[in-house]
């Protein structure tokens, strides 16, 4: 029996054995492991095989621009 006849999760990890898909390159693979460290694919082969690309990471960082932007202005939007 091939990984391919395979199509349960369930059956899978019965066996010891994990699926995987790299959401940067769409490479699916059967491992041991169940959490590899990178993708299974040798064209591939990212560390972030598990986080989609142009997530956002956090807070944006150019807050200062808009508190001296703040600071000029007034809220009616005249000059001081």
């Amino acid at each position: 029996m091939s990984y391919n006849e395979i199509s349960n999760d369930e059956e899978l990890r019965n066996l010891g054995l994990y699926k995987h898909k790299c959401l940067r390159c769409g490479y699916v693979w059967v491992s041991r492991k169940e959490h590899p460290l990178h993708c299974a694919n040798p064209k591939c082969h990212s560390p972030y095989w598990n986080i989609e690309r142009g997530q956002p990471r956090g807070p944006k960082k150019h807050k200062k621009e808009e508190d001296i932007i703040k600071k000029c202005y007034n809220q009616e939007g005249t000059e001081r």
